[in-house]
């Protein structure tokens, strides 16, 4: 059942916490709460991925020692499951709330464990780059959903003890960049 919205914008996001919002998502709202220049873009949140897999309960998840194969093969599975119409719906409404329906896209993972003082998943999760339109918008979120099933997520995840999996989607324009670069400190 439905608790929260699926979709929130990255002032609700630094409300929501990275359970709701992942890391990425949760960061980005930080970012704009302080008000440092952010590009506009929202985050699907991880019960939008819940819901996909309480509406498919025929799927079975893979075991905690899933070989590569059975991961693959989950992912295949999972990728193949109808988008849910009420999500959908909602994205295509937060698309044109914006103006962004035929808008390129950098769709990118946000599970609650990345960019934490305990783990940065830098890598390990997929994003979807220059996305343009909602057919190609679902697909890049269900390619950024069944990363979180790859042989190198859930390894990592499993290193790390890390027994629960989730994952947001951050959906933000693109920018076109002269030059770009990462900035690291200890407290930002």
């Amino acid at each position: 059942m439905k608790t929260q919205p699926w979709i929130l914008d990255f002032e609700a996001a630094a409300k929501s916490g990275t359970a709701v919002v992942g890391g990425k998502g949760y960061q980005l709202g930080l970012l704009v709460r302080y008000g440092l220049p952010v590009p506009e873009g929202f985050v699907l949140s991880t019960q939008a991925l819940e819901q996909v897999l309480l509406s498919n309960l025929a799927i079975t998840m893979p075991a905690a020692a899933a070989s590569s194969e059975e991961l693959r093969q989950f992912q295949a599975a999972f990728a193949a499951l109808p988008f849910p119409e009420d999500i959908r719906v909602e994205l295509v409404r937060a698309l044109e709330q914006r103006g962004w329906s035929n808008t390129a896209f950098a769709v990118r993972s946000s599970a609650p464990m990345e960019d934490s003082n305990v783990a940065s998943f830098a890598g390990i999760h997929d994003s979807v780059l220059d996305v343009v339109g909602i057919d190609a918008l679902i697909s890049a979120i269900k390619t950024v959903w069944v990363s979180l099933w790859s042989p190198q997520a859930v390894s990592y995840r499993q290193r790390l003890g890390i027994s629960q999996a989730g994952m947001a989607v951050v959906v933000m324009p693109m920018v076109r960049a002269v030059s770009a670069g990462v900035a690291f400190s200890c407290d930002p």
